[in-house]
């Protein structure tokens, strides 16, 4: 996926895309990046993933993250867990395994080693790409990160 997702400096690129690739290389070269976005990327894309499925939980996750977020609701809140849930029990089935205590062991993983730096990689990888920096939602990622966290802490 990352061999798939790097992108290509083109023959003239504008300002933007080389201080992006200048970015993109110092974040490639930590090896700790590179094992948890593989890592990411092996439980996520690993056999019978449904991504349409995974996009409307994505999708959901965030417009109700993001609604949440607006009203000012706190990620440690009972309706904050109702959103959690939602979102394990769509990512579960997309990837084809039951929302058991081991997939949310792994997904409270998942977030808990996330680094804001996948995030700027996906940013750079566009701009690099000639596309939009950001989808707009990373706030409602965050907010979303210390729900997983609080609400799917270990035992």
């Amino acid at each position: 996926m990352i061999e798939a997702s790097t992108p290509r400096l083109p023959d003239e690129p504008t300002p933007a895309q080389l201080d992006a690739w200048i970015e993109l290389a110092g974040i490639l070269s930590d090896p700790t990046f590179l094992e948890n976005l593989r890592a990411d990327a092996a439980d996520t894309w690993g056999g019978g993933f449904d991504v349409a499925a995974y996009k409307r939980a994505s999708d959901e996750a965030a417009r109700a993250a993001r609604d949440a977020r607006a009203r000012g609701v706190a990620p440690s809140s009972a309706e904050a867990a109702r959103i959690v849930e939602g979102f394990v029990s769509g990512f579960a089935a997309a990837s084809g395994k039951p929302a058991d205590g081991a997939f949310r062991a792994s997904l409270r993983d998942r977030f808990t080693r996330h680094a804001p730096r996948a995030s700027r990689y996906w940013e750079l990888v566009a701009i690099m790409n000639g596309e939009p920096a950001s989808s707009g939602r990373a706030p409602e990622w965050d907010w979303l990160t210390e729900a997983v966290k609080h609400h799917l802490r270990a035992p």
